[in-house]
């Protein structure tokens, strides 16, 4: 089927093909090209994944130097299967001079944002227009720049008709601090040189995301392995503690001796066991910062593969009201038991109560009938058991 559709001054040439999830819905994929009014550098490429029962909320995925489409389909399919209109863009890297430098890759993620908005309703996207973002490397550098500038539609000459604002961002092995970036690699800084060729002078003030963290507004996920050759995980610890600091809502998920681009496997073309924990992680996010409902008390999602070891996280968010979900992950096949506790060791719920098959789970706790104070939760299975506290703040 072929469909024309409006974009400000320019028409999009759309390609449908029906094509399965792999999961439990149909999607329908959008190849086309997007040429946003004002955007001096050309037509960009876009894929969209629309869900055949959308969730009302959509996503933004960025690549990687390196990232293939292949993997960004892996991400886009997930997505999709879950309900979010996923739309990937390809957009011009921090190596190229011409096309690459600041601030266009900037102003090539805020205008795919104005893009699903736009065409919220086409696309199946709910009157609240609930966007978020992923980054994967240089995706998730540009989105660290993009995030602290809401709205600044005179500087990167964007619509000021529509809305840039991200509602969640998701960042994979990302760079922050341009300025002091933690490492002595040489090939990247040969890029941030190449970046802000234009203006050097913007790599440490306008384009410096810790330079501007107190600017940012949306929620934020930041996932990295501690044994990044390439893009040091202290950068993504870095921004976690300094939107922290500011009052603002961060998470950070550290993966323990994993490398740069861990979450996807460019062989086979699918996730890695560290990657199918950063998916489940993403997915319980993007649950609670886009989706506008859901199951009130428990929600479960297992992840196909075994993780390396058992693992109860903290909750988040926390403090909270009245909601809160908490992540583990369990080795072997064994009856788990998570029940939450008050100050004097009195049980007030059992959340889980059931043998569960290995995998990463997530389970939502509803504290609405408690009063506001500090709580424990505790994970047993087999010989393994890992209490944490949480708080209930009304």
């Amino acid at each position: 089927m072929r469909k024309v559709l409006a974009y400000g001054s320019t028409f999009l040439c759309a390609f449908f093909t029906l094509v399965s999830s792999g999961s439990a819905q149909h999607v329908t994929i959008l190849d086309t090209v997007y040429v946003p009014s004002g955007y001096a550098e050309g037509q960009l490429l876009a894929s969209v994944y629309i869900p055949a029962k959308p969730n009302g909320a959509g996503v933004v995925l960025t690549h990687g130097i390196s990232a293939t489409r292949k993997q960004m389909d892996i991400w886009c399919d997930t997505l999709a299967a879950r309900g979010y209109v996923a739309m990937t863009i390809d957009y011009y890297d921090i190596t190229n001079t011409s096309h690459g430098g600041y601030p266009k890759p900037v102003r090539a993620f805020k205008t795919a944002v104005q893009f699903l908005r736009r065409n919220a309703s086409r696309f199946g996207i709910s009157t609240a227009n609930r966007i978020g973002g992923i980054g994967l490397s240089q995706g998730s550098i540009v989105w660290g720049q993009t995030v602290i500038w809401d709205n600044d539609y005179e500087f990167f000459q964007t619509d000021s008709t529509i809305s840039d604002r991200l509602d969640a961002l998701v960042t994979l092995y990302g760079l922050f601090d341009t300025n002091h970036f933690l490492t002595s690699s040489q090939p990247l800084e040969t890029w941030l040189t190449t970046y802000f060729q234009a203006n050097p002078a913007l790599r440490s003030t306008k384009g410096d995301c810790i330079a501007n963290f107190r600017n940012i507004t949306s929620p934020v996920l930041l996932l990295h392995g501690t044994a990044d050759p390439v893009l040091p995980y202290l950068q993504s610890v870095q921004l976690d503690d300094s939107i922290l600091a500011n009052g603002g809502s961060a998470e950070l998920r550290l993966f323990q001796g994993a490398g740069h681009e861990f979450d996807l496997n460019s062989t086979e073309d699918a996730f890695t066991a560290s990657g199918l924990i950063a998916k489940d992680t993403v997915l319980a996010f993007f649950r609670r910062t886009l989706e506008s409902s859901g199951p009130t008390f428990v929600y479960a999602e297992a992840s196909p593969s075994a993780p390396g070891e058992f693992r109860l996280f903290d909750n988040y968010p926390n403090p909270f009201n009245p909601t809160t979900e908490i992540q583990f992950t369990i080795v072997n096949r064994l009856l788990t038991i998570i029940k939450v506790f008050d100050v004097l060791g009195r049980e007030v719920a059992t959340l889980v109560n059931e043998v569960k098959e290995p995998g990463s789970y997530t389970v939502e706790f509803n504290a609405s009938s408690l009063a506001s104070g500090v709580y424990f939760y505790r994970l047993s299975a087999g010989q393994y058991a890992e209490c944490r506290k949480m708080i209930v703040m009304k």
